[in-house]
């Protein structure tokens, strides 16, 4: 991975896993594992109805979501209500971004005042030509 980068290292995983290679199986259900418990923690704190899995994460999903379930398990068999939907991201490598503008498209909504006030552009024929 140091030598090629995490794309192709993704990539190779992705070709184990589509194989059923049982190192990468391993390796996936680990990391689902760590994940149900970094989604149980967090929503423990906070109140979340949906932790949607992007990038790679949403790629490896099928391999992933099975350790996670079982992870969520125990606290949806207690309490039922508070299970968050787990999903893959939908929106490609844009998710981030386009998760980021609708956060500040309703924060700018919900409270007008905390939009900064734009800062108007000095008429192009005033400035010194270059």
């Amino acid at each position: 991975m140091r030598r090629n980068g995490l794309g192709p290292a993704a990539d190779q995983l992705t070709q184990a896993l589509d194989c059923g290679d049982e190192r990468a199986r391993a390796a996936a259900d680990l990391a689902g594992r760590a994940l149900g418990t970094a989604i149980l923690s967090i929503t423990a704190l906070l109140d979340i109805d949906e932790v949607i899995l992007g990038g790679t994460l949403a790629q490896w999903f099928p391999w992933l979501e099975p350790s996670i379930r079982r992870q969520l398990a125990g606290r949806q068999a207690l309490v039922p209500d508070i299970e968050p939907a787990v999903t893959p991201a939908r929106l490609g490598t844009d998710a981030t971004l386009l998760g980021v503008i609708e956060f500040a498209r309703r924060a700018a909504l919900a409270d007008p005042a905390t939009v900064p006030r734009s800062v108007p552009i000095p008429n192009r024929s005033a400035l010194p030509a270059s």
